[in-house]
């Protein structure tokens, strides 16, 4: 009554190779939303002030106070997003832990 079937080695062995496909895709969304968000948020403000021409050697710190700040709330949406997806794949993949789903 309490027997369990097990999974072919195939089976299991093509299930953790899943798992760690979606690990890496997960790191890899994850990096490029952090240059593309984090640093680009930044660098859009340190950019676009010299463009229009408000920062200029006199001020320069200021700005990058201003890109700091903006960079910042940036990171916090960012770890945000990180906590939200790990909190979702987390049980996502808990559930992927009994062979009996495969």
């Amino acid at each position: 009554q309490f027997e369990r079937e097990c999974l072919p080695m195939h089976e299991l062995q093509q299930h953790n190779r899943q798992r760690a496909v979606d690990r890496c895709a997960c790191f890899q969304s994850h990096a490029s939303n952090a240059v593309l968000q984090v640093l680009g948020g930044a660098g859009a403000i340190w950019g676009f002030s010299e463009v229009i021409m408000l920062r200029h050697a006199n001020n320069a710190m200021e700005w990058r106070v201003a890109s700091m700040v903006v960079g910042s709330v940036f990171l916090i949406r960012w770890m945000f997003q990180i906590v939200a997806d790990c909190s979702y794949l987390v049980a996502w993949w808990s559930t992927d832990d009994d062979p009996s789903s495969i």
